[in-house]
């Protein structure tokens, strides 16, 4: 785990941690992270699974419209 990646789970309150898996010999442990810039998350830890609520997937849909909107700004101003 790099050392910012590290930081933020350290962030992450306590009791949001919910266990995932409990093995003989380590414990493996969740939390949603909110990342801003999901795409520039680095690991060297090998696979990483990122889970996108529906809440959020919606925020990134309105995202994605208004940015489509806004390139067709100038052609409706051109005509």
């Amino acid at each position: 785990m790099t050392e910012p990646l590290h930081k933020l789970c350290v962030a992450v309150p306590e009791a949001e941690w919910t266990l995932v898996e409990e093995r003989g010999d380590e414990t493996v442990m969740g939390a949603e992270v909110v990342f801003t810039l999901a795409w520039r998350i680095l690991t060297h830890a090998g696979r990483l699974v990122l889970r996108i609520s529906e809440e959020a997937e919606s925020v990134v849909g309105l995202v994605a419209a208004r940015t489509r909107l806004a390139g067709l700004r100038p052609r409706i101003a051109s005509g």
